[in-house]
């Protein structure tokens, strides 16, 4: 039997090349049904009949010099119980995202996750038909390829 799936380890470099972040550490978190970006500064406006959230990220844990000011259709609004079971409703957008050498498109929900160690998870409804996870692995599909990355920024420029 064939299996076109990737083997990702218990953490893995992806990129969000509409949010112009070519590299973040994402925990893969089979717990988390939906992935989350970290988010801050939240402010929602209509731009040409769509309800757009800006907000600002920093995409590299313990460096709070480097924030990514960011903007995205909202897809969505829902309602998440972390894992301390309080409940906290959210954005959702849409965004793509590469992997080692492939670009997807996957929702990811807005929280604040500065008291945590990473600014991103992937979650069961990313990981589902995609991956196979092996924890003794860490960064398995290594960086994002850059080619595709550029190619995705360059189409999301203006």
């Amino acid at each position: 039997m064939k299996l076109d799936k990737f083997i990702l380890g218990w953490k893995e470099y992806c990129a969000l090349p509409q949010l112009k972040i070519p590299l973040i550490t994402a925990k893969i978190d089979t717990g988390a049904y939906t992935s989350c970006l970290h988010a801050f500064n939240l402010e929602t406006a209509l731009q040409r009949g769509q309800k757009y959230i800006y907000f600002d990220t920093y995409p590299i844990r313990f460096n709070e010099s480097e924030a990514k000011h960011c903007s995205a259709p909202i897809v969505d609004y829902r309602i998440i119980r972390s894992s301390n079971g309080e409940h906290e409703r959210r954005y959702v957008i849409e965004t793509e995202l590469v992997l080692g050498s492939t670009a997807f498109i996957t929702e990811l929900t807005l929280t604040d996750r500065s008291e945590l160690n990473f600014r991103m998870l992937l979650g069961r409804s990313f990981l589902k038909g995609h991956a196979l996870i092996d924890v003794h692995l860490s960064l398995n599909q290594g960086k994002p390829a850059q080619e595709i990355y550029q190619e995705l920024y360059d189409k999301h420029k203006n």
